[in-house]
């Protein structure tokens, strides 16, 4: 039974991709082309956006110095509905309202 365990431990991570984020790059396209389970690896840069998790479970990563600044938004990332997500090794900023809006719709 144990090795059934390994192997099914082993197919779920074989299901979740690293998407790669470079300078200059969209943070918003990554997660929008991501799917559960994926991590989403940024590259050390400043960037300027408006973040929404669209409901996917997604861990956001940075390597090296990385700045997610939302000036331009209400929030600079919003997180809602049923997804749990990570985020790691990343700097927020925002000098016009929320850097983090978690909101949750419950039936």
């Amino acid at each position: 039974m144990s090795s059934m365990l390994v192997l099914l431990f082993s197919l779920g991570t074989a299901w979740s991709s690293s998407i790669v984020v470079s300078s200059g790059g969209s943070i918003q396209s990554a997660i929008n082309s991501s799917v559960n389970g994926d991590v989403i690896d940024i590259q050390s840069g400043t960037y300027f956006e408006c973040l929404d998790t669209l409901g996917k479970s997604i861990t956001i990563q940075g390597s090296g110095t990385v700045i997610i600044n939302g000036s331009s938004c209400s929030e600079t990332v919003a997180v809602s509905g049923n997804e749990t997500v990570h985020i790691q090794d990343v700097q927020m900023a925002h000098t016009n309202g929320l850097v983090l809006n978690v909101s949750s719709v419950f039936a």
